[in-house]
């Protein structure tokens, strides 16, 4: 698991980025790359620069800054179909739901479904509401955590039981490409090439 924790390393360290991973915006506080394993166009992830585990850690000014940020993402997206949704796996270092990867990011894709709706009839998480992104607890990142939002409607849970790439396991299914689910097996490194041009365009 060592090169899957360490995928986001050099955005913190300021090491030359892998060549497959395109910045198309870059804040202060963030970048913003087309994600690796997109089953659909527009598929983005937002890191911090700093190191930090989940998104719950997020000191005020780089919240205010995301907020800013995923104001103009939204922006950019609505190109694409479909209601804009953001989600994270969110855990502490070396987390099972986290991915596989230590370094926070946040999914922020446009889906033509409701993934709120899609993951509250799931009965292996305990939901609950939640605020934006931008304002979750710092409690959270003592655990694993499930977080998404969607047209002013967030939530938040825990697995009963901890497992891997959760989301993109729900939005692969949802699209009837449920074995396309695990970006280190199916990378579609061209729907990510194309994202890039378009919104870095």
């Amino acid at each position: 698991m060592k090169a899957s924790s360490e995928k986001f390393a050099w955005v913190a360290n300021g090491t030359p980025r892998p060549r497959n991973e395109h910045v198309v915006r870059e804040t202060e506080r963030f970048i913003v790359v087309p994600t690796i394993g997109a089953l659909v166009e527009g598929w983005l992830l937002v890191i911090p620069k700093r190191r930090l585990e989940n998104f719950s850690l997020l000191v005020r000014p780089e919240r205010d800054e995301l907020t800013e940020l995923l104001g103009e993402l939204s922006v950019k997206l609505a190109r694409y179909p479909g209601q804009l949704h953001l989600f994270e796996h969110g855990g502490p270092k070396g987390s099972l739901v986290s991915c596989g990867v230590d370094q926070a990011h946040l999914h922020v894709v446009p889906l033509q479904f409701s993934l709120l709706d899609e993951a509250l009839a799931k009965t292996d998480v305990n939901w609950s509401s939640a605020p934006r992104i931008e304002e979750l607890r710092p409690q959270l990142a003592q655990h694993e955590y499930l977080y998404a939002w969607s047209a002013g409607n967030g939530i938040s849970g825990t697995l009963k039981h901890p497992k891997s790439q959760w989301f993109r396991k729900l939005i692969a299914q949802r699209l009837g490409r449920c074995d396309e689910w695990n970006y280190r097996e199916f990378p579609h490194y061209e729907v990510a090439d194309q994202t890039a041009k378009e919104v870095a365009g």
